[in-house]
């Protein structure tokens, strides 16, 4: 076996072409892109970011981000910046505001008015949330809530009457909305179940549980609104900034002459697509290849696949160089062992 694994080493070694080339796909895409990097968009002699020289120019990304709109009198970049900090803490903004550099070109498809559109897409009303909810508010049938707060005076006891003196401090309010969780925790307890009524609450009010019922249903609707609403406008400010941190990072690594891990990945698939150059590309790169090994398939991504397929669909265009027997694709990889899910392998 020792003897049979030194031949077959030994062919590996004189196979024509230069033998076996055993890389990474990053590895690959940087000789790839370094052969074409005209043709690709990218600085003759580009070189890939270190870990930690990536780590160094995001944050004078941010940097220059921030002291530019300090200079030019835009308030809105340091203020929400700041926002996603208390938000996310400080590392947390920093790693959005990376993942949105990483995101640019799903970024550039955006509308200029990001928070119209997610609203939208939330299903929350387009004008200001605060006249929203104080409508409804409005809406709500109040002679229920009284009943409501009647019943829990008359059941007098001390969580009776702080419930009651709720209710009535919230019908007695000129901004309903503000106390509105307050109103909503004399019928719902902390997880947002309904309260289980007493007896004598049933006895001072016969209808109790149904008017606790529709208010606490109620209640529940309009706070998961304020929430959304939160939520969405975090996010279209974040995703508002992190666009233009986007643009300043891009911007910073061409001037560097430099492209980190993502970029050799989305430079290659751009560069195997681009009509023309393209199809000459992959003819260069099939004349070259004739034998396909994909190791760790399960945690290739979807980015990786389109140029691992970008190869090897050249394989059965016409007969090309080889007799169509002798070219193979073959893959390696087990589901079970998949850790990289959430990038989309």
């Amino acid at each position: 076996l020792q003897d049979r694994a030194r031949t077959l080493f030994a062919k590996v070694l004189d196979a024509p072409g230069g033998g076996l080339r055993i890389q990474t796909i990053h590895g690959f895409c940087q000789g790839l892109l370094a052969a074409f990097p005209v043709e690709a968009g990218l600085t003759p002699g580009f070189r890939p970011l270190e870990a930690r020289e990536e780590a160094g120019l995001a944050r004078e990304a941010l940097a220059s981000m921030l002291s530019d709109a300090e200079r030019e009198g835009r308030e809105r970049p340091v203020e929400i910046v700041g926002r996603l900090s208390l938000r996310m803490g400080e590392g947390g903004a920093e790693a959005f505001l990376l993942a949105c550099a990483r995101a640019l070109p799903a970024l550039e498809t955006l509308p200029v008015g990001i928070q119209p559109w997610l609203r939208r897409e939330l299903g929350l009303p387009s004008g200001d949330i605060d006249e929203a909810i104080a409508e409804w508010c409005d809406a709500l049938d109040l002679d229920a809530i009284a009943r409501i707060a009647a019943a829990n005076r008359a059941w007098g006891t001390a969580t009776g009457q702080a419930a009651a003196a709720t209710v009535q401090h919230w019908l007695d309010s000129e901004d309903r909305a503000a106390t509105l969780d307050e109103l909503a925790s004399v019928v719902l307890t902390g997880t947002g179940t309904q309260r289980k009524a007493s007896k004598k609450l049933i006895d001072a009010e016969p209808d109790y549980e149904v008017l606790a019922r529709d208010l606490g249903e109620a209640c529940t609707d309009v706070l998961s609104m304020v929430q959304r609403a939160t939520y969405c406008d975090l996010l279209a400010d974040g995703l508002e900034v992190g666009r233009d941190y986007a643009r300043g990072y891009a911007l910073a690594k061409r001037r560097a002459g430099a492209v980190d891990f993502d970029d050799l990945i989305a430079t290659t698939v751009a560069l195997l697509d681009q009509p023309g150059i393209g199809e000459w590309v992959r003819y260069k790169l099939d004349q070259a290849t004739e034998h396909l090994l994909i190791d760790e398939a399960q945690d290739t991504n979807g980015h990786q696949w389109r140029i691992v397929r970008a190869l090897a669909d050249e394989f059965f265009v016409g007969r090309g160089i080889y007799a169509p027997s002798t070219r193979t694709l073959f893959t390696v990889g087990d589901y079970k062992q998949a850790i990289f899910g959430f990038q989309g392998t």
